[in-house]
């Protein structure tokens, strides 16, 4: 009996053991012209496991989930892009404190300026609800993913 037990046990623990495995998966983010996307973090999502990676300069990733770059455990995951950077142009913002008192004295309000952040990618690659882009471990250990640019209004 006590055999029978231990040859369970042991079975149990190599089958949990096994499939908690990681894989290590690593890929590149391009445009349809071949540019890579080169801001960013790519997001994998399956319903029990999150995983993400930092995009290089030269748009390649390395998944990492519980760790950094240590891999994803088997399963359906969808993909989605995160890539935005500030944009060029300031936005002036006028400040609700006391205006400065200029050489004249003349009295001006205070403005600030800030910064807007533009997506580089379509937005429909950016969220978990509308993204097209979805992948399975084990299968694969390399996959490249294509995205398109914004939409242009």
């Amino acid at each position: 009996m006590k055999r029978y037990l231990f040859i369970i046990i042991g079975s149990l623990l190599f089958f949990i053991t096994g499939c908690n495995e990681k894989q290590k998966l690593t890929g590149k983010v391009t445009f349809p012209d071949g540019k890579p996307l080169q801001y960013g973090t790519i997001y994998f999502a399956s319903e029990t496991y999150p995983a993400h990676a930092v995009l290089q300069n030269d748009g390649t990733y390395d998944v990492g989930s519980l760790g950094k770059k240590d891999g994803l455990p088997p399963g359906k995951y969808k993909v989605y892009i995160v890539g935005a950077i500030m944009d060029d142009e300031p936005i002036p913002v006028t400040v609700s404190a006391a205006p400065a008192v200029g050489d004249d004295n003349t009295q001006t309000p205070p403005v600030s300026y800030i910064y807007s952040m533009k997506s580089l990618i379509d937005t429909r690659f950016t969220k978990p609800e509308t993204t097209p882009l979805e992948i399975t471990i084990p299968d694969l250990k390399t996959f490249d993913f294509f995205v398109e640019p914004p939409m242009k209004k």
